[in-house]
């Protein structure tokens, strides 16, 4: 295993490096709702991708659609190696979706990708290109407009549209317009293409973005507590920075957003990320999104207090004291004990800040840190 290891969201270091033969097996993962006609492209211009066929497979995660979405998928059977799999439709969950295709692949690296995208020639490469270099990143790509309705997938599927030139006149296109213009064109001019800061985390766009299959779900994926559009790819986000992942701004990964088919009513997508705003709050202790409010306990803290070694004589003061405290966004972990922290634990079962942690007898230190969930320690 490979990791990289620099300060802040440094990821430089890999710029450095040879080019790596690719040997990555890689999965496409695209959840889809309906609007088979713009999956049928986005499946089109996956035939042209540049990274060695062998190694790379689709998988489409049907959120239950009442379109035939294995009706898009056959004209492709031969050209593209495909898997569908379907959950049963129980409102918005393009999340649990994206989860069961990660959960279905046996590939090492997963690139996500929007079913109303078209992906680039090179986007796989421009992905696998920095994983081959390093197991803890993910891969930020960029989302353009682009209005698909005179592309046919015969001419896609066969490169004989030039993307690029389609998209923004040319062939190629300055880095600059590379870059998405939505808001994290300010996001990364502000953090020096994510370096700088704690906001990285914020650039995690669902519709474009890879990372390897063993560490999306070692954090679990995508939560599965959103049933409306917005803000499930950066509550996975903000739990991948915390977990010591490295965010990489990767302009040349592209898609193209098959704008001329936009579903719903103007302004829906605000109104529906407001909705969800409450949840965001309760996961996201980040300032950007929380304000601590005096009294109230949330799901994850901003604070955790790491009591090790625990005295057990001492836990339930200590509690008391912490009890006390007029800041109240926090959890405390102790070490369990099997005497008075645990009767402590037992006591306060109630109250969710009260967290034991086991851990081995040589180990019990980096045990607690490990389970702290706050976003400062």
């Amino acid at each position: 295993m490979t990791w990289l290891v620099a300060p802040e969201n440094d990821y430089r270091s890999l710029l450095d490096q040879p080019p790596v033969e690719p040997f990555l097996r890689v999965s496409v993962v695209i959840p889809v709702y309906n609007r088979v006609e713009l999956l049928s492209k986005t499946l089109a211009a996956l035939v042209p991708q540049t990274y060695p066929a062998h190694l790379l497979s689709v998988v489409v995660a049907d959120d239950g659609s009442h379109e035939d979405v294995g009706a898009a998928l056959a004209p492709f059977a031969d050209h593209l190696d495909l898997t569908l799999v379907r959950r049963e439709r129980d409102g918005y969950g393009a999340g649990q979706a994206r989860n069961l295709g990660a959960r279905t692949s046996g590939a090492e690296l997963l690139v996500f990708v929007d079913a109303d995208c078209l992906p680039d020639p090179e986007l796989v490469d421009r992905h696998a290109a920095w994983h081959h270099h390093a197991d803890n990143l993910v891969v930020i790509g960029s989302r353009h407009q682009l209005d698909t309705s005179q592309l046919d997938d015969r001419t896609l599927a066969g490169a004989e549209i030039p993307l690029r030139e389609e998209a923004f006149g040319t062939e190629e296109p300055s880095i600059e317009d590379l870059r998405s213009p939505d808001f994290r064109l300010i996001l990364h001019r502000r953090t020096a293409d994510l370096r700088a800061g704690g906001e990285a985390y914020r650039s995690l766009v669902s519709s474009n973005f890879s990372i390897r299959r063993d560490r999306f779900l070692e954090v679990g994926g995508f939560s599965e507590d959103f049933h409306r559009w917005g803000g499930e790819d950066t509550e996975l986000g903000w739990r991948l920075f915390q977990g010591g992942l490295y965010f990489v701004a990767e302009d040349q990964a592209l898609v193209y957003h098959q704008w001329q088919v936009d579903a719903g009513p103007a302004g829906w997508r605000t109104r529906s990320r407001s909705h969800n705003q409450g949840i965001i709050v309760n996961k996201i202790p980040h300032r950007f999104y929380r304000t601590s409010q005096p009294g109230h306990i949330y799901e994850i803290p901003k604070v955790s207090w790491v009591v090790a070694p625990t005295v057990g004589e001492r836990a339930e003061e200590l509690w008391e004291q912490l009890l006390r405290q007029s800041f109240t966004d926090w959890e405390a972990l102790f070490l369990d004990d099997g005497g008075p922290v645990t009767a402590l634990a037992e006591a306060n079962s109630a109250d969710p800040r009260l967290r034991l942690v086991t851990w081995p007898e040589r180990d019990r230190t980096s045990a607690a840190l490990r389970a702290a969930r706050g976003e400062y320690v």
